[in-house]
């Protein structure tokens, strides 16, 4: 790939590799079968570097360009997006802490991070604030030297994971603008008042999504990450960041759809020939390949654009906004191709297609990202 340097490409291949080792199919559809996080996966990880990716070397990290995370993402989607999630999960608060954060929280939670020892999980989404998340009610009151929350979260990806801490955002002046008035805070999901309920979400059987109540939970004042009453800043800082990764990671189990479409349709024989030779599921494989092509370009183009210091909103919503509509598409397709075969109840493809569903959801909507992508254009 001509936005590759010799260094990107050495790392794809090696986390090409690691996944074919640690990560196959086989143990894919176990982890999605039994609704298990695989964290000797993530142990591994830590032990090369990967969890540090872009935590800076005065932590412990590796401090790695953005073309190498979105690398990494790519990767570990090749058999499903959820392990790609895991990792952007436990890498949630990284970028906000090493923005936002003070020197104590950064010794205390970067090196750990890099390590494998604790997690980040975002939790911003509640029943009646979604893509209007300035309408979270979710409070948060100061007594003392600590303040307490009160208040529900819904759809927290891997809020329930073993050593995780929630990046929780919360309104602490109810007088102040929508905008205004909200602050985040760290918060261990083992803290007292703090209930976590899983939800039966087919699609998200590995890394799941929870509610997760808050009820007179006690946060420490030197828990708030940034300024109080400063908060919306940190819940939409590093958007770009997010909204590509998530990107790279539909790219990566995108592509795994083509190619399994492929291989079915060189195999399935009807009519005396397979059906790969029919020029309609040729034509179909070839665009089916073609927008995955396309979808990767957005992402590394955004990347490139972050790795070099420049804004890159536009660019980054246009990622998150194609590479989940050509998931959705893709994974569509390939069931198609494979017919019934794509639907049984252990089939790869059906997988990739329950994960795909969401994709235009999670992490902004399509549709806002349309209305971004429009008002940068000037609309």
């Amino acid at each position: 790939m001509f936005f590759l340097n010799e260094d990107h490409q050495l790392f794809k291949k090696a986390v090409d590799e690691f996944v074919e080792k640690e990560a196959p199919r086989e143990n894919v559809r176990l982890w999605h079968r039994d609704g298990v996080f695989p964290y000797q996966i993530y142990h591994k990880m830590a032990d090369l570097g990967w969890l540090g990716i872009a935590v800076p070397p005065a932590y412990g990290g590796m401090g790695l360009d953005a073309i190498f995370v979105a690398l990494l993402n790519e990767g570990l989607a090749r058999y499903t997006f959820e392990l790609s999630l895991g990792f952007s999960s436990v890498n949630w608060g990284v970028e906000r802490l090493i923005r936002f954060g003070t020197e104590r929280q950064r010794q205390q939670f970067l090196p750990k991070v890099a390590k494998g020892e604790v997690r980040f999980s975002p939790s911003f989404t509640e029943p009646d604030a979604g893509s209007d998340l300035a309408s979270l009610t979710t409070s948060a009151v100061a007594r003392g030297d600590h303040f307490v929350l009160n208040g529900q979260k819904i759809f927290n990806s891997g809020a329930d994971l073993k050593d995780n801490y929630l990046t929780v955002a919360a309104r602490t002046d109810k007088e102040a603008h929508r905008h205004k008035g909200i602050t985040v805070f760290i918060v261990h999901n083992e803290t007292p008042g703090v209930t976590i309920k899983r939800l039966d979400f087919p699609a998200r059987r590995i890394v799941s999504l929870n509610e997760v109540y808050y009820d007179e939970v006690k946060v420490p004042k030197d828990m708030v990450v940034g300024e109080v009453n400063c908060g919306w800043e940190v819940v939409v800082s590093q958007l770009e960041t997010e909204r590509i990764n998530g990107a790279a990671g539909y790219i990566g189990t995108s592509q795994t759809a083509v190619e399994d479409a492929m291989n079915y349709a060189r195999q399935r024989v009807q009519f005396g020939r397979p059906i790969a030779k029919f020029q309609v599921i040729k034509h179909m494989l070839v665009d089916m390949q073609m927008e995955v092509d396309a979808a990767r370009l957005l992402v590394y183009r955004c990347a490139s654009l972050i790795k070099d210091g420049k804004p890159c909103a536009k660019e980054a919503s246009m990622a998150k906004l194609y590479a989940p509509e050509v998931f959705q598409k893709v994974t569509a397709n390939g069931i198609q191709i494979m017919g019934g075969y794509g639907l049984v109840g252990d089939s790869d493809m059906l997988r990739y297609f329950l994960e795909a569903r969401p994709s235009t959801i999670g992490g902004g909507t399509s549709q806002i990202q349309r209305e971004i992508i429009a008002e940068h254009m000037g609309l």
